[in-house]
């Protein structure tokens, strides 16, 4: 397990950050079907009747408001930027081993209806989700009369870029920052960010969701959002990380990747306007579209190799547009450079 897939489950592990998914991410309407006081987490190891190991990121139960039953989570994070189109089908599977499961250790009452589940799969890329929702959606159409025996399944998708960008998140969960945090705006905005976490994070019952903000921004975040170059001083707890970044904000607010897009193609645009040179605006603008893809790259595939950096920093804007359109649809590296 990556570092990345480690210190996002241990966010998700946390009840503070589910309770803050039901309290201003999911559909309100599922607030008020559940008791919150009584969520809690299960073992999220499965062992079906057939041997299987499986693991999934996080199971939660949490008593229903209509009757006297619980409702089960069935929560997935997905942290690429490239998706998974058997994700449906994925969870179909964690869902019928939960069941055997639950069948197995008599947490069920004979009779009994089983109980509902919801599966969660929580997404962190750049791109927008567009792998189907529903395992109906991926099958062929069946022969006449076969309709009814077709299986179907959909999942609820949080796709944290496209909550982000829409600019609705309330201000004051600890979720939404955290999905803020992964899609900052710069380096001003991560401070603000994290000053606000630290408000909302403060007592002895919040120790461990703390620890797990500080280790997920410390070995994750920074390293990604920070060129290579930088050494990052020795930091032990989420407050010693705000303030290192406010020591250093003038040095590393051009450095910072997604401040330095930004700022790559503000100063293109006002070197233009200034000089009067609309290749002054040109190069900006060229600059900005070559940082901004090289992070997509970083991100999807992990760290570049200096000729591919270089083939990045000498192409043209035409060029770099064509690969950025590849991005979208490539599995590979190889895939992006197409023609």
């Amino acid at each position: 397990m990556g570092l990345h897939d480690q210190y996002y489950r241990k966010l998700f592990s946390s009840p503070q950050m589910v309770r803050a998914l039901f309290e201003g991410i999911l559909p309100a309407r599922l607030r008020t079907q559940v008791d919150l006081d009584t969520l809690e987490p299960l073992p999220t190891d499965f062992v079906s009747s057939r041997n299987r190991d499986r693991r999934a990121d996080g199971i939660w139960w949490v008593r229903r408001r209509d009757r006297d039953e619980m409702l089960y989570l069935l929560i997935l994070l997905e942290h690429q930027s490239s998706q998974d189109y058997m994700m449906s089908v994925r969870c179909m599977g964690y869902i019928a081993l939960l069941y055997e499961d639950l069948v197995l250790r008599h947490k069920l009452k004979p009779g009994r209806p089983l109980p509902a589940i919801l599966p969660i799969v929580i997404y962190s890329g750049d791109s927008r989700w567009r792998s189907p929702m529903d395992v109906s959606e991926l099958l062929d159409p069946p022969p006449a009369g076969l309709e009814a025996y077709q299986p179907q399944m959909r999942y609820l998708v949080l796709d944290t870029g496209a909550l982000v960008r829409t600019g609705e998140l309330p201000a004051e969960n600890l979720a939404a920052l955290m999905f803020c945090l992964e899609h900052n705006q710069g380096l001003e905005h991560t401070q603000e960010i994290l000053q606000t976490i630290m408000r909302l994070s403060q007592g002895p019952k919040l120790r461990e969701l703390r620890r797990a903000f500080f280790l997920w921004v410390r070995h994750v975040l920074l390293p990604r959002s920070l060129p290579q170059t930088i050494a990052l001083p020795a930091v032990h707890d989420l407050k010693e990380i705000t303030a290192m970044l406010t020591t250093h904000s003038q040095d590393w607010s051009l450095r910072w990747r997604q401040e330095g897009r930004r700022e790559g193609r503000q100063e293109g645009r006002q070197e233009g306007r200034q000089e009067g040179r609309q290749e002054g605006w040109q190069a900006g603008r060229q600059e900005g579209a070559s940082s901004l893809l090289e992070d997509q790259l970083t991100r999807k595939f992990g760290p570049l190799s200096p000729d591919t950096i270089t083939r990045l920093r000498q192409a043209d804007t035409t060029q770099l547009r064509a690969w950025s359109l590849n991005l979208l649809d490539a599995d590979t590296l190889d895939q992006v450079f197409m023609q």
